[in-house]
């Protein structure tokens, strides 16, 4: 009688699995994304202006490179449009001038990132000025409708 063996597939498929893993590891050769930051960071409401599901966060973290990384993170949002996003110089309730240019928020996941170590004029900002600075955040609803502000909130010392 002849005896039949048959491949364990479990095993192999486990054992091709690891061998991926193992070989696709990038084992350190870049500096983590939390070693670029000092830890020292503040966080900021934004509220619904047009639409009640909308509400989200403005966050300034402060990089050891002397750079704030601005970040924007809505829920509630239109995924179909990018929304063009602004910190204005006072308060919502007095309103002012645009002071920085962000990057729109994208409405696929809501989130805007920007590197920010200066105004749009040209002056210097450090994370502690960041922070500081009277303003508000404006986030409208798309470059073809920035009369519509979709959320809003004040930041800094008010």
């Amino acid at each position: 009688m002849q005896h039949i063996v048959r491949p364990n597939y479990k095993t192999s498929f486990a054992l091709l699995l690891t061998i991926i893993i193992i070989t696709g590891c990038d084992c350190g050769n870049e500096q983590p994304d939390a070693a670029m930051f000092t830890g020292k960071s503040k966080v900021y409401a934004l509220h619904s202006v047009s639409n009640p599901a909308i509400e989200g966060i403005i966050k300034f973290a402060e990089r050891r490179d002397d750079v704030t990384l601005v970040a924007l993170y809505l829920k509630g949002i239109s995924e179909e449009n990018s929304h063009p996003a602004f910190i204005h110089t006072n308060s919502l309730e007095e309103t002012g001038e645009v002071s920085i240019t962000l990057n729109p928020v994208t409405g696929k996941n809501g989130v805007s990132e920007t590197m920010v170590k200066q105004k749009n004029d040209g002056t210097p900002l450090d994370y502690d000025q960041l922070r500081e600075l009277k303003g508000y955040v404006t986030v409208h609803l798309s470059q073809s409708d920035m009369e519509t502000i979709i959320a809003q909130g004040n930041i800094g010392d008010q």
